[in-house]
């Protein structure tokens, strides 16, 4: 597998990431090199649009937890 480095990579990472945290089982090398050569395979436009939304779901689940663990231990 050979993606150069770069913007893109970066973009294909966080797209990665958004799916593995949406289910964890995904989370094989296989899977994820097979998934990197696909979204490599996108115009820089759905490649960007993609990553964002998946920047925007990270967050979302970042919140979620910030917001559960103040509410276990009584933290405003």
């Amino acid at each position: 597998m050979k993606i150069n480095p770069g913007p893109k990579i970066g973009q294909i990472l966080d797209i990665l990431l958004g799916e593995v945290l949406d289910d964890p089982k995904i989370n094989t090398k296989e899977y994820l090199e097979k998934k990197a050569l696909e979204l490599d395979k996108l115009n820089e436009k759905e490649l960007k649009s993609l990553a964002e939304k998946s920047k925007q779901e990270k967050s979302e689940v970042v919140s979620k937890q910030d917001k559960m663990t103040k509410e276990k231990y009584w933290v405003t």
